[in-house]
C-alpha cells in the first residue's frame, strides 16, 4: 500500500520472540545444572575429577535434546509477552518487568500442573530453585535480546549549535 509507513516493530518483536524461543530452554538448563553446584559446594571447592567445567559440559550435552521438550512452552509464552511489549513500544528496549512477571506466571502454571499431577507441592527449596531457574533464563534472554537490538535503536537527531 502506498503511503503506509512501518516502524519495524513487527520485525523487532519477532526477533525478540526468536531469542526467547531459541535461547530460553538452554539457558534454563544451564541454570538448572549450575545453580546447585554454585549454591552447595561453590565452584572453587570442586576437585579435578569432578570439576565444574566437565560437569556442566556433560550435563548440558545430556540435557540439550530435552531442554526444548521441558522448557519450550515456557520460553514461547515468555517470548510472546516480550515480543508484544517490544512491538508496543519499539523505540525502547525490551521491558524487564513484564518479562520477569511472565517468567513467574509460567512457572506458576508449571507448578499448578505438577500439583494437579502429584497432588502435593514440592518442598519450598525446590520451588525456589525452579523459580530462580525460570527467572534466570528470562533475564538472560532479556539481556541477549536487548544486546541484539541495541544497534538498531532509534537515536535522536544530532542538534547542531
Amino acid at each position: 500500500m502506498a503511503g503506509v509507513q512501518t516502524d519495524g516493530s513487527g520485525t523487532r518483536g519477532f526477533v525478540v520472540l526468536l531469542v526467547f524461543l531459541i535461547l530460553g530452554p538452554p539457558l534454563g538448563a544451564f541454570a538448572l545444572v549450575a545453580a546447585p553446584i554454585a549454591l552447595t559446594e561453590g565452584l572453587a571447592n570442586l576437585r579435578p575429577p569432578h570439576s565444574a567445567a566437565s560437569f556442566i559440559r556433560g550435563a548440558s550435552f545430556f540435557f540439550s535434546p530435552l531442554v526444548y521438550v521441558f522448557g519450550g512452552v515456557q520460553a514461547l509464552l515468555v517470548g510472546l509477552v516480550a515480543g508484544a511489549c517490544q512491538m508496543r513500544s519499539p523505540a525502547r528496549p525490551v521491558a524487564l518487568l513484564p518479562v520477569l512477571a511472565a517468567g513467574a506466571v509460567t512457572y506458576g502454571g508449571f507448578l499448578l500442573l505438577d500439583y494437579y499431577r502429584a497432588s502435593q507441592l514440592p518442598e519450598p527449596q525446590i520451588i525456589l530453585l525452579f523459580l530462580s531457574v525460570h527467572l534466570g533464563a528470562a533475564f538472560g534472554c532479556w539481556l541477549i535480546a536487548n544486546l541484539l537490538l541495541w544497534p538498531f535503536r532509534r537515536r535522536e537527531p544530532a542538534v547542531m549549535t
